[in-house]
């Protein structure tokens, strides 16, 4: 789950302390999910929630950050805005469009499945990326 803030002139200027900022979120949430009974779990890029025999991994997306990671080249975060931005915003574009396909073709999730189980038989899991799979089973389903 990808959570976008809007453009805010109150963001600090150093990713450091947006990075900071955005930890103390997940921290809060965590705080309130906790009352609930919720079990969360606290990284600094990233919130995961088990619910259900589901985990659900929570992300703030903050455009401030992709823009001072360009421009800040020495930053000792190894992803730049770039990555940063193709994580957060084409990722979940791609992933919608991906599950908009599977509705419409009932057999391309168990295609995608299968063709996984094969990578993974073959000693192949660490290398092939799973949006690679998916994305190959949609252009086979897509020209055939």
């Amino acid at each position: 789950i990808v959570v976008k803030f809007e453009a805010s002139g109150k963001w600090p200027e150093d990713v450091r302390a947006i990075l900071r900022l955005k930890t103390a979120f997940y921290l809060a949430i965590k705080e309130e999910l906790k009352t609930l009974h919720i079990t969360a779990k606290v990284n600094p890029d990233y919130l995961d929630i088990a619910r259900d025999g589901f985990i659900f991994r929570l992300r703030f997306f903050v455009q401030k950050e992709a823009k001072l990671r360009d421009s800040n080249i020495s930053f000792w975060q190894p992803s730049t805005g770039e990555e940063l931005r193709c994580q957060m915003e084409r990722t979940p574009y791609v992933t919608a469009h991906l599950g908009s396909l599977c509705s419409e073709h009932p057999a391309m999730p168990l295609t995608v499945r299968l063709l996984k189980r094969w990578i993974s038989g073959h000693h192949l899991s660490l290398r092939v990326p799973e949006l690679f799979c998916e994305m190959v089973t949609a252009y086979l389903f897509l020209t055939s």
